[in-house]
């Protein structure tokens, strides 16, 4: 069965390295024989903010489609640099609008005191890449990893158990060989769709 790959790019710059590790693994999966889907975050229209489950929601047409290829993935990769610690408030925003009740995970039973989710995405893997200006081993050991442990959290609770992380730093002090090599390395990594 061909692997249907969903590319979610989250930094807002399409100059950016983020995007040049994209373009290098959809280079490698496309030779591995896999479907790949792209989501531009900064090309997307939609208001940045859920407003809540009591509150009215109007899904933009932006949305939709991104929960349609949500639904079709079997894989989701996304990009992103690490801005204070975390994902850019982009991805922030975009999760909080594409994985709301009743799309990403649904609660089955009416007693407001115990409330059992039911997990709409499940049988799907996840991978973030991420790039980050501090050494990979500080942001592990010193920073905790924040971002890695609330995406984790975030498809988990949608049934996506599975999510691996790869992390590319200090990107600020890098040469343009170690970019080579990261480059090089994330394009092997699509062509084994992981």
């Amino acid at each position: 069965m061909r692997k249907k790959i969903l590319i979610i790019n989250s930094h807002p710059d399409a100059k950016s390295f983020n995007y040049a590790l994209s373009k290098r693994y959809i280079l490698g999966a496309k030779t591995s024989g896999a479907d790949i889907k792209i989501i531009d975050l900064y090309k997307l229209d939609f208001k940045p903010f859920f407003r809540g489950i009591e509150h009215e929601n109007i899904i933009e047409e932006d949305i939709k489609n991104a929960q349609l290829l949500l639904k079709w993935a079997n894989h989701i990769v996304f990009f992103y640099p690490i801005w204070w610690a975390t994902f850019p408030a982009l991805l922030k925003s975009f999760l909080e609008r594409v994985l709301v009740p009743g799309f990403s995970n649904e609660n089955s039973n009416t007693d407001r005191e115990f409330i059992q989710w039911h997990e709409l995405l499940s049988g799907k893997t996840a991978r973030l890449i991420v790039t980050m200006d501090s050494p990979p081993l500080f942001h592990i050991i010193k920073v905790k990893q924040p971002s890695y442990r609330t995406m984790k959290d975030i498809l988990k609770f949608c049934g996506i158990n599975s999510t691996k992380k790869t992390y590319l730093g200090s990107v600020k002090m890098s040469d343009e060989n170690q970019r080579k090599l990261w480059l090089d390395k994330v394009e092997k990594m699509g062509k084994q769709n992981k």
